[in-house]
């Protein structure tokens, strides 16, 4: 089977309303050299645009793409879906573009609760609005992958040099490898990306390869067993150090259902109701002063 691999990079995401259309455009990949020594050249991207365009999607952390695959699984990988590109357009420099749509509900209510399209438009209205990065994900076409350890690359890459991709989607995410990027794109595989997820160590044999930081691992499967034990875990844990816990968003549903997946190691469909619970209880707290 290939190997999937991503480049993330630091992004600026404007968003406007075109007609009711929620549109987004946001700066996807460059061809300056990472920190790896790795470069994604342009023409790997618009070379594949339009099947992206015709058959790709835009998604929040690359959960419909991998989601089945993590531990526990995501039962609905595909809730993770938020739009779809529009374009794709050479800004210059090396530098690729991706116009998109963002979904919205056939009622034309928002719902940043319950779907994902909507806590993510919503977060970006916010002034300012929450920073995200852009992900690019695809299968790297046979033969258009250089090693540049080996030789030496007119790209300046002095480790991989990637020529041709089969680009599936496009991600938003708050959670990178690597809070130090700033301004290009880098190289992740796709097992490495979920290792990271799962709290374990990164799976061998990879093209690639990147670490994260040594995490905590999760905690074994349970629930609160009462609601004092959710409040002080809340107030303990989730409030001051959870790294699942968008501190800049504030508390949403998304978030609270992130902990209980990955500090507690509960399934999505168990997480769900307990964020929802906790969500409930944050506010009961407020109305009695006592947050």
């Amino acid at each position: 089977m290939r190997q999937a691999i991503m480049f993330e990079m630091q992004a600026v995401i404007k968003a406007h309303t075109d007609n009711g259309r929620r549109i987004v455009e946001v700066e996807a990949s460059n061809e300056n050299v990472d920190m790896e020594g790795d470069v994604i050249l342009q023409a790997a991207l618009l070379g594949s645009k339009d099947s992206f365009i015709k058959n790709g999607h835009l998604d929040i952390d690359h959960y419909s793409e991998i989601g089945d695959r993590l531990t526990p699984p995501i039962t609905n990988p595909a809730s993770y879906i938020v739009g779809r590109p529009l374009e794709v357009k050479d800004i210059g420099h090396g530098r690729t573009a991706v116009v998109g749509e963002i979904a919205r509900s056939a009622d034309g209510k928002t719902y940043p609760e319950r779907y994902q399209y909507d806590m993510l438009w919503e977060s970006l209205q916010q002034n300012p609005p929450v920073q995200w990065r852009a992900s690019v994900f695809g299968y790297p076409i046979a033969d258009q992958i250089e090693d540049c350890s080996r030789t030496t690359c007119t790209s300046g890459a002095t480790r991989f040099l990637v020529k041709g991709l089969d680009w599936r989607s496009l991600a938003f995410t708050r959670t990178p490898m690597n809070d130090s990027i700033i301004g290009f794109a880098r190289a992740i595989t796709a097992k490495s990306f979920i290792s990271a997820l799962r709290k374990s160590d990164p799976l061998p044999g990879e093209d690639f390869e990147m670490m994260a930081a040594s995490p905590v691992p999760p905690r074994s499967p349970r629930c609160p067993e009462n609601i004092d034990e959710m409040w002080g875990e809340y107030l303990r844990h989730i409030l001051r150090e959870c790294p699942h816990n968008d501190k800049d968003y504030g508390n949403t549903i998304a978030a609270f259902r992130n902990h209980y997946m990955a500090c507690r190691g509960l399934p999505f469909d168990k997480a769900d109701i307990l964020a929802h619970a906790m969500m409930y209880l944050i506010i009961k707290e407020r109305r009695h002063g006592r947050r």
